[in-house]
């Protein structure tokens, strides 16, 4: 099984992210899966590539989820770890968090 990392994203409206960085021969693939309370086709799945550093695939990650909560004017309330940091520690996710302005803590295990 190839080392995988889960991130969970909740937003204001019952609205939940999930993103998933999977290590792959020295490369990092990342995913979200998207549950949107909203509206009626619930689930989607964004497969968003390689990259070659875990920080980047959290960044390109984090950036999709960002973006999409802006244009529906969703606040992101909580980032959590449900299984530890495997791949990306606490502090680096936290770096990226504060580089887009959201004032939420990363969490583990929360």
């Amino acid at each position: 099984m190839l080392p995988t990392q889960e991130i969970v994203i909740s937003t204001n409206n019952d609205s939940t992210h999930k993103i998933y960085i999977i290590e792959d021969k020295s490369q990092f693939y990342s995913e979200i899966v998207f549950y949107d309370a909203l509206t009626d086709s619930k689930y989607f799945i964004a497969n968003l590539g390689y990259c070659n550093s875990i920080s980047d695939a959290f960044d390109v990650a984090y950036k999709w989820v960002f973006d999409c909560s802006t244009k529906k004017n969703q606040s992101i309330l909580k980032i959590n770890n449900p299984c530890n940091c495997e791949l990306l520690s606490l502090d680096e996710q936290q770096k990226i968090i504060d580089h887009y302005g959201i004032s939420v803590q990363v969490e583990v295990n929360a």
